[in-house]
């Protein structure tokens, strides 16, 4: 099992930040590694995403749970346990109008080339630092 996180304080209230999460359109304004996302926010929806990080693939995630304004999960897999991604972004209203950020991934299976995936700490701080920036940046 792999498990890769990031975290930001962003001075924006807990809507905002997740509307922006929730806006498929605009994520390849703020996220560094991404080519384009499409799909619609809603559960059990299919999700595609192209990357920066491996452009000749498309990643298809489904929606699994979504909560306005807190947490947002996508996840993809393959059968019989031989490989699972589960991704959660979490959106915390903090008192002072800020809000805390955090995305993590759990990444587990029997596959072997999952113990090979790349290291994505850097994808994940430049994803958290990217959301914070945009977001800042319109208020």
């Amino acid at each position: 099992m792999k498990e890769f996180r990031a975290k930001a304080i962003i001075n924006a209230p807990a809507a905002v930040v997740f509307q922006t999460l929730t806006n498929l359109d605009i994520y390849p304004d703020f996220d560094p590694n991404c080519i384009k996302i499409e799909g619609r926010v809603l559960v059990n929806s299919c999700i595609k995403i192209r990357s920066k990080l491996s452009p000749d693939r498309l990643f298809k995630v489904t929606i699994t749970e979504l909560k306005p304004n807190e947490k947002m999960v996508w996840e993809a897999g393959l059968p019989f346990n031989l490989f699972k991604g589960v991704r959660t972004f979490t959106v915390i209203a903090k008192d002072d109008q800020t809000t805390e950020f955090e995305m993590v991934e759990v990444i587990s299976g029997l596959l072997p080339h999952v113990k090979m995936l790349p290291d994505m700490s850097a994808a994940f701080s430049d994803f958290a630092k990217g959301l914070k920036r945009f977001i800042e940046a319109r208020k």
